[in-house]
């Protein structure tokens, strides 16, 4: 999930550079990853708990449809 910061292009707009995010948005994922929770999850058990490789990680999410690379899921796994 990406959530991009928007700026108010209303030139009365009182604060012309300010950028807003969605706190909806940011509740669902944690920082400095685009992987919601349930996915983080999902990892930290196929990996701690089933001992998934990395590629049977890989072919897990892409089943589940998550869809993603080999080097993406391997950042998630270091996520958690």
């Amino acid at each position: 999930m990406w959530n991009m910061a928007y700026a108010r292009p209303h030139p009365d707009c009182p604060y012309p550079k300010s950028y807003y995010r969605s706190a909806e948005a940011d509740a669902l994922v944690m920082k400095h990853t685009s992987y919601g929770f349930d996915v983080l999850a999902l990892v930290s058990e196929l990996r701690f708990k089933h001992h998934y490789t990395l590629s049977e990680l890989h072919e897990e999410l892409d089943r589940r449809g998550v869809v993603t690379s080999e080097r993406n899921a391997s950042g998630c796994m270091s996520d958690t």
